[in-house]
């Protein structure tokens, strides 16, 4: 498969989920009788906040990550002397 071929499928794709989410916001737009545009509004907060939720998780858990490597090889030194 080439890259145009890849490029066309990625694209194909990322429709089908751009469809598929319009849809399910105008089903929550009908059932809370307000607009898309209020509904859509909402979901893009709502996935903003999820994403800087996520990037702060996952700055702490790499810090924790790097302290446990730190005292683990800190441990191991202790020990080989």
């Amino acid at each position: 498969m080439g890259d145009i071929e890849l490029d066309e499928l990625a694209a194909s794709s990322a429709n089908m989920e751009i469809r598929y989410v319009t849809l399910e916001l105008m089903k929550i737009a009908l059932k809370k009788k307000k607009s898309f545009k209020q509904i859509t509004n909402e979901y893009l907060r709502n996935a903003e906040y999820l994403k800087r939720v996520l990037t702060k998780k996952s700055s702490t858990v790499l810090v924790i990550k790097k302290r446990i490597r730190k005292e683990l090889k800190d441990e191991e030194s202790k020990n080989s002397k």
